[in-house]
């Protein structure tokens, strides 16, 4: 099954739980997004609590290539700030093509994955849940 990845790295670590945030000394926050058959995911990671946020997006039958730009630009826009890395993998191959893709590059091929059918990064060795709910 097609799946999309994108990872954007930001230059913090923050708790939601304490609104707190700090330059990065070990984990990045991260913002994600993942297109998989015909839903859309934005994954918020906090990387003090080992926190996740998923929110489930209403793509209204939008293309890949739309999606991806509507990504960018809301990320840009709430954390262009702090965006440090952006990392798009695509695949034909489900999970294990974005695993097979993030080892070929170098990254931790550390995915989460939930029955509801979204995948999200994480460093290997972590495990992040939902600790807090935003308001």
């Amino acid at each position: 099954m097609k799946i999309t990845l994108i990872i954007f790295f930001l230059s913090i670590e923050s708790s939601y739980i304490q609104n707190k945030e700090v330059e990065v000394e070990g984990f990045a926050d991260t913002t994600q997004w993942v297109v998989r058959g015909d839903d859309m995911w934005r994954i918020k990671t906090f990387a003090i609590d080992k926190d996740v946020h998923v929110f489930k997006i209403n793509h209204d039958g939008k293309s890949p290539e739309d999606l991806i730009k509507i990504a960018r630009l809301n990320t840009l826009k709430h954390y262009g700030e702090v965006v440090s890395d952006e990392l798009i993998l695509n695949t034909e191959d489900g999970v294990a093509g974005l695993r097979i893709e993030m080892a070929a590059i170098g990254l931790d091929a550390h995915l989460n994955e939930s029955g509801d059918g979204f995948v999200f990064w994480s460093p290997d060795g972590t495990k992040y849940s939902s600790k807090s709910k935003p308001e």
